[in-house]
């Protein structure tokens, strides 16, 4: 009967993963069910079991901590964090910290072209502060 509602369990978290919309948590539900898995196989003996939601369990546990190492390392100056709530808003922070350091941040004088009607497109460049 113990090791059903542990069995249960473990879908029940599997579950619980496919339901949340946030990677980090559907990770981390994995990872809970991968282990719970485990107990209730290797109390039952299916030992290759054990080795597949182990390998399962390790692989959502790396994932995590790659997914809290991003999150530590986005760190935004308050000018692009203002563009981000400005513009980007819709993006999380390890997202918009992703797209920002694919580009170079420039200030150009007054008055100077950034483009030129009719010729190739060299950059993408985003108005950030200024008249147009």
């Amino acid at each position: 009967m113990e090791s059903s509602i542990i069995l249960h369990l473990s879908y029940l978290l599997l579950v619980a993963a496919s339901l949340v919309r946030q990677i980090l948590w559907l990770r981390l539900l994995a990872v809970a069910s991968g282990i719970t898995a485990v107990i209730y196989d290797s109390g039952i003996g299916e030992y290759s079991m054990v080795a597949w939601e182990a390998a399962f369990a390790a692989v959502n546990a790396v994932q995590v901590g790659i997914l809290i190492y991003e999150r530590r390392m986005a760190r935004l100056t308050p000018e692009e964090e203002a563009l981000r709530k400005r513009m980007f808003s819709h993006l999380s922070i390890v997202d918009f910290h992703r797209l920002i350091r694919t580009g170079t941040w420039v200030s150009t004088n007054e008055g100077e072209i950034l483009t030129r009607q009719g010729q190739p497109v060299v950059r993408i460049v985003l108005v950030t502060d200024g008249a147009t």
